[in-house]
């Protein structure tokens, strides 16, 4: 997971479109222009394929330690832009296999059986991503009083771990650090 913002407000704003896209595995746009509030599913192929900067830093870290790095992955991105520069984006890629779902092997990333193409054909990938849209769906929903920096803005999402078997599970994990 990456979490990218910035704690102090400056003067303008962010100018972009991070829901611009329909071929998605799935699209949520709360809010839009000046004050981007989205969520975004997606399968990413030849994860970590050709890493630079920190990315190649972490991924010899990764090598180092035995990790098999899957070449397909889902990516979860939350964008909340606000006035004055303020923003929030988290990034969460999540690794298929760890739940259960052959390696897809395909680089392509119109051909591989992730694409929403074939994906929803598939029942229990069609139900693994129900579930994460669920799980994505209430993160998203309290991204305004993430960028707030309200302490107990997450405390009550469940981790995403927890989804399994297409269910998102009640369990809330207590946050371990609070930034000020």
């Amino acid at each position: 997971m990456e979490v990218r913002s910035n704690l102090q407000s400056g003067s303008g704003f962010w100018n972009g479109e991070p829901c611009k896209r329909d071929d998605m595995l799935f699209k949520l746009q709360l809010g839009a222009g000046r004050e981007d509030n989205c969520v975004t599913i997606n399968h990413i192929t030849r994860y970590m394929s050709n890493p630079g900067g920190k990315a190649a830093e972490l991924y010899a870290l990764l090598k180092e330690q035995g990790v098999d790095i899957p070449p397909t992955v889902l990516l979860i991105q939350l964008t909340r832009n606000g006035l004055s520069q303020r923003m929030l984006h988290y990034y969460i890629w999540i690794n298929p296999e760890l739940v259960g779902f052959a390696r897809e092997t395909e680089s392509e990333w119109g051909r591989n059986p992730w694409n929403k193409t074939m994906s929803f054909n598939d029942p229990a990938k069609k139900q693994y991503i129900e579930a994460l849209t669920i799980w994505a769906t209430k993160f998203v929903n309290q991204m305004d009083n993430g960028l707030k920096q309200k302490p107990d803005a997450f405390s009550q999402i469940p981790t995403w771990r927890g989804i399994a078997d297409g269910v998102v599970k009640a369990e809330v994990v207590k946050t371990k650090i609070i930034l000020d």
